[in-house]
């Protein structure tokens, strides 16, 4: 993750614990992940 946003410095990222496909795997996490995030922009 660290190599990805070092090319974009406005950029945020977060890492969900689960596989490959969300909100699938991890929907509990996902949702609590985008609330913030959502809550940050607004």
């Amino acid at each position: 993750m660290k190599s990805y946003l070092k090319y974009f410095p406005q950029a945020k990222g977060d890492q969900i614990s689960g596989r490959n496909v969300l909100p699938d795997d991890s929907t509990a996490e996902f949702v609590k992940t985008v609330s913030e995030f959502l809550l940050e922009i607004n």
